[in-house]
């Protein structure tokens, strides 16, 4: 095959993978629920920030990753076993990794300490949807 045949090649591979991603994150968002929302994934090459979109369901929040090909959730957090910690305005360096106007939030979770952001304005409907689990007594039944 000459090049012009594999550049074609290539860039439809570029084509497919932009269009799946953004056919993922569509369908992820127009889900009952869906919120931009980042989390921090520690230190060291594979850590930082990394951008995605939670959704609310009955007991967890479920993140999807945006750059990823998963068809589930990247990260899936108890309410009923998740407490919020710590509540703070991101660095400026840090920002860039969010969405905007985002909200720091530590969240004590039965697997340790998890970071995520979110946006001022979904905030509350996210301390909302925690403080209204059941109480912890219930969880035996």
């Amino acid at each position: 095959m000459h090049l012009a045949g594999w550049l074609i090649v290539l860039v439809a591979l570029v084509v497919i993978a932009v269009g799946t991603f953004l056919y993922r994150r569509r369908r992820i968002l127009i889900l009952r629920g869906a919120i931009e929302m980042s989390v921090h994934r520690g230190r060291g090459l594979r850590g930082g920030w990394v951008l995605g979109v939670a959704r609310f369901t009955d007991e967890h929040l479920e993140w999807y990753r945006l750059t990823s090909f998963r068809a589930g959730p990247s990260l899936r957090i108890s309410r009923r076993d998740t407490e919020i910690s710590a509540r703070h305005e991101p660095d400026e360096r840090d920002a860039v990794w969010m969405p905007p106007e985002s909200v720091v939030l530590h969240l004590q979770t039965t697997s340790g300490e998890q970071i995520v952001a979110v946006r001022k304005s979904a905030v509350t409907g996210l301390l909302s949807w925690w403080e209204s689990a059941p109480p912890r007594w219930m969880r035996t039944r």
